[in-house]
């Protein structure tokens, strides 16, 4: 018998989440599993994400245990670890959180990956067969990352994850945002996987899945213009549905929204930051909040719905913030926005500074809680922030926005849109619950 390889993405563990049947796909696992050899281990992978999976991500039956850790769910990760380990199982931790405190996680593993494990995750394999497993692995240089996936190694995928299936193309960003850990992660320089690559996943899954619909997973869609346009003009054949992630200055590139409205885009997930260009300048980003409107307008002229993120903690935010905020999003029309609190997570130039001044504890980090601050800003009340979170939400997901969002895309006979924005509105419900009655109310 073959010894068993369990690969566990933790759950979160903040009551605020619903437990769902369902998830978006575990990529950072698929690629672990597919660079596993089936023909040496048998393979299970356990998604805490998942309502079914979550009470039973303890399995004896594991030879060897690998962990994905990001920052909220890492209290999470290093409990599931602990009792892995009382059962005298080896448990291997990696992820981004990993890579950023490699010294607290050691405490609570055998063995650690720092960095990006496919150039690393087979030597530890022999290791592991050889009984000499190192307390540490290191990705010295960021490896190439032309895994094929398998989607194959996870039971009952399609009814696990069955609106979208989830690809990297590349890794990276040139930006440099005070807040953000992509550059301690993954690193400024933007780094492609062959368009070749990227369109054999994509058939594979319409192939094998029987799948249209993808979520492209990079941090900045667009990091590199000359590559993306490539890459759109080889997806328009397959006649796709996609979204991602990308900055708002991609508006003023009239080929480029084109061509994500030729290739099959059908929504764009923007981090706005902030409408006060105090606190934009503060995160380290150099747009303009003047313009917002009316890129906004481009994007939605072109048939792509519009997610936008908006952080509140920013010295230069006021107790208006909320309220602004709020008019902002009315006025522009934005689909989807999305409020969270600044995180300063260890690794980032927000983190030192915050330090550094004396604002936070160097051993703290956020919490699973998107909505909750773990600093105090200089001018907001910090025991007020998550009430007024909360409340933004409630006053603009109501039944008169839901019926003007609809009303805007059915206008224009994007019937398809309008099945996309009321999904989207059945899952904030079930969000809704959690945070507080009467989130849809008549205003």
């Amino acid at each position: 018998m073959k010894p068993q390889i369990t690969l566990i993405q933790p759950p979160v563990t903040d009551s605020t989440y619903p437990d769902m049947p369902f998830s978006i796909e575990p990529l950072s696992l698929l690629v672990l599993a597919s660079l596993t050899p089936r023909d040496r281990y048998d393979l299970r992978i356990i998604d805490g994400a998942l309502k079914g999976e979550k009470n039973a991500i303890i399995d004896p039956d594991s030879a060897l245990v690998g962990i994905t850790v990001v920052t909220p769910v890492s209290d999470s990760a290093y409990d599931i670890a602990r009792r892995y380990r009382q059962l005298g199982i080896p448990v291997v931790l990696g992820g981004a959180h990993v890579t950023l405190a490699p010294k607290e996680a050691k405490e609570h593993a055998d063995s650690i990956v720092v960095g990006e494990a496919e150039s690393v995750w087979p030597a530890l394999l022999n290791d592991f067969a050889n009984g000499e497993l190192k307390p540490e692995y290191r990705a010295e240089e960021p490896p190439a990352f032309e895994v094929e996936i398998d989607r194959s190694v996870i039971t009952n995928y399609r009814r696990k994850y069955p609106f979208i299936s989830i690809i990297q193309t590349t890794r990276g960003c040139p930006n440099d945002c005070e807040f953000c850990v992509v550059a301690s992660t993954y690193g400024r320089r933007i780094r492609h996987r062959s368009i070749e690559s990227v369109i054999q996943e994509v058939q594979s899954v319409q192939r094998h899945l029987k799948r249209n619909t993808f979520g492209f997973t990079d941090d900045n869609f667009f990091g590199d213009r000359a590559y993306a346009k490539k890459l759109l003009n080889a997806l328009i054949p397959l006649k796709i549905r996609w979204a991602s992630q990308m900055c708002i200055d991609i508006a003023e590139d009239e080929e480029l929204l084109g061509l994500m409205a030729e290739s099959g885009c059908f929504a764009a997930l923007f981090g706005f930051e902030s409408i006060n260009q105090a606190a934009l300048q503060e995160a380290g980003k150099e747009l303009e909040t003047s313009r917002y409107p009316a890129l906004i307008q481009r994007v939605r002229d072109r048939g792509i719905l519009v997610i936008g993120t908006f952080t509140i903690g920013y010295d230069a935010d006021k107790e208006s913030v909320y309220d602004d905020t709020l008019a902002f999003c009315r006025e522009t029309g934005i689909e989807v926005p999305l409020f969270i609190t600044l995180m300063p997570y260890k690794g980032t130039c927000l983190f030192d500074r915050l330090v550094k001044e004396g604002r936070i504890d160097r051993g703290a980090r956020p919490g699973s809680n998107p909505l909750a601050l773990n600093f105090a800003p200089r001018r907001l009340q910090p025991a007020r922030v998550e009430a007024n979170i909360i409340r933004m939400y409630r006053e603009y997901y109501n039944w008169s926005y839901v019926v003007r969002n609809l009303k805007h895309w059915f206008k224009r006979s994007h019937y398809k849109r309008c099945l996309l924005l009321i999904g989207f509105y059945l899952l904030y419900l079930a969000f809704a619950r959690r945070i507080g009655k009467g989130t849809f109310r008549k205003r």
